[in-house]
């Protein structure tokens, strides 16, 4: 018999991610093993962040890619629904809906990027690129680069932020209670 699958507390523990996983293809996943999945996900020594890029790596490893984009298309979809539905319940409508990715596919990103170091408002340490956030206010400078060359969320908040000034002068930013610390940066 299969063991249960361990799901740390911070990971995302919706509803929702139930019902992405019961739509899944058993096939789809068969090489992903419960039991290395539950001894990556209770390494004590990992950041939660260190523990989810791993997660996604072993999952990456060992599925096929057109599987992978499969789940990820799927995720997306049943994640932005439950949005879209929620949003239509408070009464909210959007004329456009923006998707992160095309900032990496057309080039925004890294023009930010370039643009924060022709400007000297990043440094290199340990690998990873760090933007000098608490010389405008903010309680610490913040990674915006990973050691593995991945993004954080913050670099592309910059990019995303750079596309919304290029289209209006001024942009209003709603935040749920879980990004409280954004304020600032």
């Amino acid at each position: 018999q299969t063991p249960p699958l361990h799901f740390p507390s911070f990971f995302y523990q919706g509803d929702y991610i139930q019902q992405i996983a019961d739509e899944i293809d058993p096939q789809s996943i068969a090489r992903l093993s419960p039991e290395s999945m539950n001894q990556l996900v209770l390494q004590a020594d990992l950041t939660p962040e260190e523990l989810q890029n791993r997660t996604v790596t072993y999952i990456k490893e060992n599925v096929s890619q057109q599987d992978y984009a499969h789940i990820k298309q799927l995720a997306v979809k049943t994640i932005l629904d439950g949005i879209a539905t929620d949003l239509k319940n408070l009464g909210i409508t959007y004329d456009e809906w923006f998707n992160e990715s095309s900032l990496l596919t057309d080039g925004t990103v890294a023009h930010c990027l370039e643009q924060l170091k022709r400007d000297h408002c990043i440094y290199e340490q340990d690998g990873a690129m760090w933007f000098k956030s608490s010389q405008f206010g903010d309680d610490k400078d913040r990674v915006i680069v990973r050691s593995n060359g991945e993004n954080t969320y913050f670099m592309n908040d910059i990019a995303y932020h750079y596309y919304k000034f290029k289209r209006a002068d001024v942009a209003l930013n709603l935040m749920g209670s879980d990004h409280h610390g954004y304020g600032p940066r």
